[in-house]
């Protein structure tokens, strides 16, 4: 606990630092569950300009539904790789390509292509710009109508005397990028409520000439969720933090993802979809739990060669005339362990993505929680008891607590078990990680499947094939969930079994060799989130101290040490008080930024950066480029191509 309170202050820091950065997400908020009528773009800065300065509120986008764009643009993206693919054929080898209509005509591939692109430019640019033309009418009668309300807010203000000057509609048309307290400054309560009631007015009737527009259309539908940029992160943190609506879930905010992490078609998820949906992927991981503990115990029962000789029939008997395969068999139980371990994330992976989350750094730490609670569970528990389970079963089913009593009578005999698995499953991943087994076999494997042409196919991905020269993200859920279930072994065998802490202090050793070097040297650092799941790892480590000091309890009852048993009571309640008194602020201030350093940054950085980076960031990518065309290659590239893929034409 002294430890992890001190590693609170260096993160924070840290993190403050990390959230001061020019980047669009530490400028921006995702909104969502928008109320109706301010889904649309002006109506949505609308109402954040009468809440904030209006001039640090850069835009605000709400997502459309688009899907019959998004499979137009996806088709186009297919159709200009096989254009390309076409072109480089017929300019490296000479040949006419040709391919195999639906029908199963040939049909030669560059006109057919070259047709079908043109089309699909048109369809496209005709969709954006109706959305692009509905936007703009929009806006600029959201604008009229904002001028006219301000005008008559004010007016009323005057005639009551709040208001110093008259300000008549030329004036308010001047005047509209002011702050909203330079606006209606001295205005009372009643005022203020009547201003903010005349703008969502304006929401109501720009969203509907925006519906009007579009209608008939199957794309462009506004959605109930989209994004808000700020130029300051004073007003950035205060939106973050701020309750927007009176009814839960109504405008809830929360901070934006990167732009290219985000799940497009999870923006704007109806509410009680993404409930049903949460809903359905807790059902489905508590099933796949319950169903997980089968593979699990029947492994497990592999823990011990003599019991897999009396399982086997003749085994016994290959063993006395092969020696050597006693070894071998007793690392079977941990090696297939590390197959189940190495499955599980894939699966969770497809389970949480029913959750709705809007960018893959939510996705990531969803499936992270899951796995550690998985391993915890099924590795040290069930693989723990799973000789003894069976026997106790219909007492355990009597009687819940005596689950405490296995656990303390199971736990002591799987020493050896436990260290094998984490010796062969570092050492076993730590050198796949080093030697970089698994991506050099996916480029291998990408060298020889599909398109490699030119040096742009080549340094494509296919069918999720990376080749070699992509740069490699960290397998964040795996190998942080790894550490907390080494850190759990640790924390309950370092007491029983003392001989754990140097075989642990070896595989952490080893682990942090490893990841500094695949870190300094290996992993891409574009993705970098500032530290965002810390706060779930500190909170994973504060359960496996309370699960270890249970079980550890559990175990010092069982063996008729009340003193010792008793003694572990206070610290058991010392933590539990840590850990809520951590709860209060601490993961808080590490999520926010301080007034005192946003303000500072703000004065800090103005006229010094440019703002301009925060502009149509959070726009959906098939609304970006309306016309796409092949890769242009002279004769120049030609030649060098040719270098490269084929041999010396005699």
């Amino acid at each position: 606990m002294y430890f992890i309170y001190g590693e609170f202050k260096w993160f924070t820091a840290a993190r403050h630092k990390f959230l001061t950065l020019p980047r669009v997400d530490n400028y921006s908020v995702y909104i969502g569950h928008i109320p109706e009528k301010y889904r649309g773009d002006t109506a949505l800065l609308s109402y954040f300009r009468t809440i904030f300065n209006s001039e640090n509120v850069v835009e605000a986008t709400v997502a459309l539904d688009i899907s019959n764009l998004e499979r137009k643009v996806a088709y186009r993206e297919r159709v200009v790789r096989n254009l390309e693919n076409a072109l480089l054929l017929r300019g490296l080898k000479g040949i006419e390509p040709t391919h195999i209509s639906k029908t199963g005509e040939h049909i030669v591939s560059i006109p057919f292509y070259n047709e079908e692109l043109e089309n699909l430019n048109n369809e496209i640019s005709e969709i954006t710009s109706k959305i692009e033309s509905s936007k703009e009418e929009e806006r600029r009668k959201g604008i009229a109508e904002e001028d006219q309300a301000i005008t008559t807010s004010l007016k009323e203000a005057h005639e009551q005397g709040g208001s110093n000057r008259f300000i008549n509609g030329s004036d308010a048309a001047k005047d509209r990028n002011l702050s909203p307290s330079k606006k209606v400054i001295d205005k009372t309560a009643e005022d203020i409520k009547k201003y903010l009631s005349n703008v969502k007015d304006i929401g109501s009737k720009s969203v509907q000439i925006a519906t009007e527009l579009i209608r008939g259309s199957e794309d462009g539908k506004v959605r109930d969720g989209g994004f808000v940029t700020f130029n300051s992160l004073t007003a950035k943190n205060q939106c973050a933090q701020m309750i927007h609506h009176e009814t839960p879930f109504i405008f809830q905010v929360m901070d934006a993802p990167l732009p290219k992490d985000i799940f497009w078609q999870n923006v704007g998820l109806p509410h009680q979809t993404q409930q049903i949906g949460f809903l359905i992927a807790q059902m489905l991981s508590a099933g796949l739990c319950i169903f997980w503990t089968i593979p699990v115990a029947f492994v497990s029962s592999f823990s011990e060669v003599n019991s897999l000789k009396k399982m086997i029939p003749g085994l016994k008997d290959t063993v006395a005339n092969h020696p050597w395969i006693d070894p071998l068999l007793a690392q079977l139980n941990p090696l297939l362990l590390i197959v189940l371990k190495m499955i599980l994330p894939l699966i969770l992976s497809r389970i949480c993505e029913r959750e709705g989350h809007i960018s893959r750094t939510k996705l990531i730490a969803s499936v992270l929680t899951k796995l550690v609670l998985f391993l915890i569970i099924q590795i040290f528990f069930i693989a723990g008891i799973s000789g003894s389970i069976y026997e106790k079963l219909p007492d355990i089913i009597q009687d819940s607590r005596k689950i405490v009593d296995l656990l303390a009578t199971s736990v002591p005999g799987q020493v050896k078990s436990f260290a094998q698995y984490v010796i062969v499953s570092t050492f076993l991943s730590s050198g796949l990680e080093l030697l970089r087994v698994v991506r050099v076999c996916h480029g291998w494997v990408r060298s020889k499947v599909g398109p490699n042409l030119s040096e742009k196919q080549r340094k494509s991905t296919f069918m999720g094939i990376k080749p070699l020269t992509e740069p490699d993200e960290l397998d964040i859920p795996v190998v942080f969930a790894e550490s907390i279930l080494f850190l759990m072994i640790l924390l309950v065998y370092s007491c029983i079994a003392p001989i754990m802490s140097y075989i642990m202090l070896m595989v952490f050793v080893v682990k942090l060799v490893t990841y500094m070097n695949q870190f300094f040297f290996i992993y891409s650092g574009k993705d970098d989130q500032g530290g965002i799941l810390w706060s779930r790892m500190m909170k994973m480590i504060l359960l496996c101290m309370l699960i270890a000091q249970v079980t550890l309890g559990g175990i010092m009852s069982i063996k008729a040490s009340a003193l010792s048993s008793t003694l572990l009571i206070p610290l058991l309640c010392t933590t539990i008080v840590f850990a809520l008194y951590l709860e209060q602020e601490h993961y808080k201030v590490t999520h926010y930024l301080p007034s005192t350093i946003c303000k500072f940054t703000d004065v800090q950085n103005e006229g010094k950066i440019d703002m301009t980076f925060l502009d149509g960031q959070y726009i959906q990518p098939a609304l970006k480029a309306k016309e796409m065309h092949p890769s242009p290659f002279d004769e120049a590239d030609m030649a060098v191509e040719a270098t490269k893929v084929l041999s010396p034409v005699v």
